[in-house]
């Protein structure tokens, strides 16, 4: 009996999932945009999509996240550590183990990063079609109003600083750390045409976060 009821929530459990799934990867339909908020808050950021392994719109970028602290000494002194690198270490256990949760952890900095730069290729299909008159605008304001630039890059911001933030606690589990700082690279990919020059440079771009104060209800990684 114990079997069956296992079971049978399992696969509930899966046919809700992928239903979700399909949802966020379909097309521009009624269904995706009365449902738009629910199905991306959903998958985002742990069960984000990417799709752009090809044509036409291929990925040509990749992300690395660090982090430096300051951290208050017995004596009362702050000192600030150098720049931690999130992203390398758990890209390489991923790879050499897929069944671990270096996996899902990864893809938390992206889908952050994903959040603070793509932007929502839904609402913004929905406002060319508005701006076409294909659709009317009263009836999709709300939708359209609740894709807000600056609500997205305040949600990543947030999640990248608690993500580096449950590292740091990993790290120093006794240290006092008073606040963090993030850091994003932004690495170009190589051209096909470049890809036998040693000497080519791919494009770097940085940003930093502000410095946040640590949060202590943060609980570690590890």
């Amino acid at each position: 009996m114990v079997k069956k009821i296992l079971f049978l929530v399992t696969g509930m459990v899966f046919v809700f999932h992928f239903t979700w799934t399909a949802l966020y990867n379909l097309p521009l339909n009624p269904v995706k945009l009365k449902y738009s908020s629910v199905i991306s808050g959903y998958i985002e950021p742990l069960f984000t999509q990417n799709w752009r392994l090809f044509a036409p719109d291929p990925v040509t970028e990749k992300n690395r996240i660090y982090v430096r602290l300051k951290l208050k000494e017995e004596s009362g002194k702050i000192r600030k550590t150098g720049w931690i690198d999130l992203t390398t270490f758990m890209i390489e256990k991923n790879q050499k183990n897929r069944f671990t949760p270096y996996n899902r952890l990864v893809r938390i900095q992206r889908g952050a990063v994903t959040a603070m730069t793509r932007k929502n290729d839904i609402v913004y299909e929905l406002k060319d079609k508005v701006k076409e008159k294909k659709l009317d605008e009263k009836k999709y304001k709300d939708i359209i109003q609740s894709d807000s630039d600056d609500l997205r890059v305040k949600l990543g911001k947030k999640m990248l600083n608690r993500y580096a933030q449950a590292y740091a606690k990993s790290l120093y589990p006794t240290a006092t750390i008073e606040e963090s700082q993030v850091l994003i690279k932004r690495i170009s990919s190589v051209p096909y045409s470049k890809r036998n020059k040693s000497d080519y440079t791919p494009k770097e771009t940085v940003t930093n976060l502000e410095w946040t104060p640590y949060q202590s209800d943060v609980a570690p990684i590890f």
